[in-house]
Order: C-alpha cells, then structure tokens, then sequence
C-alpha cells in the first residue's frame, strides 16, 4: 500500500512533491530575499535634523551618502566664550589633566551587580566609598 495514500485520498501532509515545485519554491524565496536585500540597501538614507534653541527645525538633511557631515555650526551669542572655552580646552595641559582624572577614576574598584539590593542592605555597595573619596578629592568643587 502507498503510503500517501490514506483511505483512497491524498493526506495534506504527504501531498507529493515533485523536484521541480522545490526548485520554483527556492527560487522564488532568494529571488524575494535579493529584492528585500536590494531595497534596504538602496534606500538606506542618513537623515539628520539640526534644532535650533527654541526646538525648531533650521536644517534638513538627507544624502545619498552613508554619513554626511553637516558644517560646524558657530554661536551667534556669546561667541567670545565659546572661542576662549575652546582654546582652553585644546591645550595639552587639559588634555593631560583629563587623562589623570579618568586614568584615576578607572582604577579604583566600582562593581554592581544586577541582582544588587538597596545601598546599605548589601555590604558590596561598600566598595563605592572609596571611588566618592576619588571624587570629591579630584573635583572639591562639585
């Protein structure tokens, strides 16, 4: 006896296939694959908007390109500080200075733990204590 056959019929889950319909099948699904595929590439755009102070949209830009750069947007107000604050910050003396605190700050023990509870219930939370003293020693002021 066939076994495709049951009581004189086709069942739904023997239905015989024949090579050609799984060809067409895997053709058509990498034919549908490519076209996604071609689709996401091509339409790819790289939108950036540019606000304005009061939140509005002074600039629009989108490009063929994957990341274009918009020009360096100057201050109209207060531009005297904003140059002074940039060459400040550009000297090598702040470079180094940065590097200090954050070569610092990367050396002192600060692990948690996602199954942490509330500060002051579990004694790992103990180990920030001297990473606050880093701090407050690097930055009295804040």
């Amino acid at each position: 006896m066939n076994p495709q056959l049951v009581s004189g019929k086709l069942s739904p889950g023997n239905f015989p296939k024949s090579a050609d319909n799984q060809k067409s099948l895997t053709l058509r699904v990498a034919c549908l694959i490519a076209v996604v595929l071609w689709f996401s590439v091509s339409s790819y755009r790289c939108i950036s908007y540019i606000l304005s102070d009061d939140s509005g949209i002074i600039a629009y830009h989108t490009s063929d390109s994957a990341c274009p750069q918009v020009d360096v947007l100057v201050p109209s107000q207060n531009y005297e500080l904003w140059t002074t604050l940039g060459d400040n910050i550009s000297t090598d003396k702040v470079k180094d200075r940065a590097i200090a605190w954050l070569s610092g700050a990367i050396q002192v023990k600060t692990e948690c733990y996602d199954d942490m509870p509330p500060v002051g219930k579990d004694p790992r939370w103990e180990e920030f204590g001297p990473f606050h003293e880093y701090l407050a020693g690097v930055f009295p002021a804040v």
